[in-house]
């Protein structure tokens, strides 16, 4: 079972969601196969790894439709259906790049968190996808006084060729766009720039 939503929210906070109001942020799949990668860490601050990979990808249906609070305190009557994907063989280059400055520390305080990665599928590689894609995250975590921090996220996506909708860049929703529905943008480019301001509560209460 994957997703691509995992950099909205947190698998432990979404797993808490959807257990206790029944409200699932991520959209799953099937993927089956295997990969072979190599990868390098220089200082705990830049790792850098490439990976082929052949995998089988299929529409994964909902089977299961309980909460531990059922249908109360807001609760939905049942899980949102996974979308219907375009199914087949993937085969694929991979590159990334992690550049990470952040205190190792819960939550983060202070640093830098950066990601470049760039997927090339099809082609001499065969398969049934043939797609580029290349994506970029850069996010800064400020503090700006006792008890107090800034964020700031840019994340950009681009890719050339026939993306399936089960890659393809998807913007709206908690995570991403507050105040616009799940997902209510796609396709195959996509740029966000998101500023939030933290007040830690107990700090100044």
């Amino acid at each position: 079972t994957d997703t691509q939503d995992g950099w909205r929210i947190s698998e432990m906070e979404n797993s808490a969601y959807a257990l206790l109001l029944r409200h699932d942020l991520r959209d799953y799949y099937r993927r089956e196969g295997g990969s072979i990668y190599i990868s390098h860490d220089i200082e705990h601050v830049l790792q850098i790894t490439g990976k082929a990979a052949l995998d089988n990808y299929s529409t994964l249906s909902n089977t299961v439709d309980w909460s531990l609070f059922g249908n109360r305190w807001g609760s939905r009557s049942q899980f949102r259906p996974n979308p219907a994907i375009q199914n087949g063989q993937m085969r694929s280059i991979q590159g990334q790049l992690y550049f990470d400055t952040r205190k190792k520390t819960h939550p983060t305080h202070r640093g830098w968190f950066t990601t470049l990665s760039a997927e090339k599928s099809g082609g001499f590689l065969q398969g049934d996808f043939n797609f580029e894609r290349y994506q970029f995250d850069l996010r800064r975590y400020q503090p700006i006084a006792k008890g107090t921090r800034l964020d700031l996220r840019l994340r950009l996506g681009t890719a050339r060729g026939n993306l399936p909708n089960q890659v393809q860049y998807a913007l709206g929703g908690s995570g991403s766009l507050n105040g616009y529905a799940y997902k209510a943008f796609t396709g195959d480019r996509s740029a966000m720039f998101n500023i939030a301001y933290w007040l830690d509560g107990e700090r100044h209460f």
